[in-house]
């Protein structure tokens, strides 16, 4: 629908924003526009796509700019896609209140839904490290591997999830 929309006023967009770092990776990688870029995809008359180069040093910068972007937007994030950007933005460092600004929810709010997350990866990986133990019968070590998680830290969540579930 909206990539619909944006091909029959193509001339009136404005530019897509993409990185600009020294890092290769990084490099070009789009910030915002992705719909501005499919109904450009879909001019076969069209060429060129007009962009604009914004600095960026990592990766956690590019995905700030892009919340805050799209934030406010005729097409703005999702609830879900808030959440998602919350987490990824305070794994990156950031402080509830700037995570709050950046996705327009309150410091409380963004506080709220991470101990959600937090809650619920707790569930499944105690859910995870039982299966993984009794159905696939492997060891603590072998969890661990799989899992990205320390020895000791699987075998106490396994003992303290097999306790609460009897």
């Amino acid at each position: 629908e909206k990539v619909q929309e944006y091909g029959e006023k193509l001339d009136k967009l404005p530019p897509l924003d993409l990185a600009r770092s020294e890092n290769e990776e990084l490099d070009r990688v789009p910030i915002d526009g992705f719909h501005r870029l499919a109904a450009y995809e879909e001019d076969e008359d069209r060429t060129h796509v007009p962009c604009r180069f914004v600095k960026v040093d990592t990766k956690d910068e590019i995905l700030a700019r892009a919340i805050e972007k799209n934030t406010g937007r005729a097409l703005p994030l999702s609830q879900e896609e808030k959440k998602v950007s919350a987490m990824r933005l305070r794994k990156a460092g950031w402080d509830y209140a700037d995570i709050g600004k950046k996705v327009g929810r309150s410091e409380r709010t963004i506080y709220r839904w991470l101990q959600e997350y937090e809650e619920d990866r707790d569930r499944w990986l105690n859910r995870e490290i039982i299966r993984l133990h009794e159905e696939e019968e492997l060891n603590f070590r072998q969890i661990g591997e799989k899992l990205d998680l320390h020895r000791s830290s699987i075998s106490r969540r396994y003992k303290k999830a097999v306790a609460s579930s009897t």
